[in-house]
């Protein structure tokens, strides 16, 4: 299997792992804002392990970005427009991701409030910047592949 094709199943599973985190953290945030409960290490853990599974599927996407611009170089004169969305579209979510960690002053029921949020803002812009790419994006790749 190429390496780039390594790169692009890591990419798509680590997706489906922020999918299923980012659940989690929504789940885990709207139950301690209800039930106006302390900000406590589960909900912490949750939102630092969503953001940084977010950071790593940025640097798998940055590597793979780069490993197809060398494949690239000899036949065209840059990346598509699509390539380009994607890329800026996803930092932007990855930034967003991570802002719940610059609201550890603020009292918990904001802190739930902001990281549904910020959680729902970076998922959207998942499907967002996911949806201008070629081809379907939403299955399993390397199963059966």
């Amino acid at each position: 299997m190429p390496f780039q094709a390594i790169l692009l199943n890591i990419h798509s599973w680590v997706r489906w792992l922020v999918m299923l985190v980012a659940l989690a953290v929504v789940v885990k945030h709207v139950i301690g804002l209800v039930k106006k409960a302390p900000y406590d290490r589960v909900s912490k853990g949750l939102t630092v392990g969503f953001s940084g599974l977010m950071g790593l599927n940025a640097l798998v996407g940055v590597v793979q970005l780069i490993v197809g611009w060398q494949a690239l170089t000899g036949v065209a004169c840059g990346f598509p427009n699509y390539q380009i969305e994607h890329v800026t579209v996803m930092l932007i979510a990855v930034v967003t991701a991570h802002l719940p960690t610059r609201w550890k002053h603020l009292p918990d029921s904001l802190r739930y409030h902001n990281g549904i949020i910020a959680v729902a803002g970076a998922i959207l812009m998942v499907f967002m910047a996911t949806a201008v790419l070629e081809g379907s994006r939403w299955g399993f790749r390397g199963l059966g592949e």
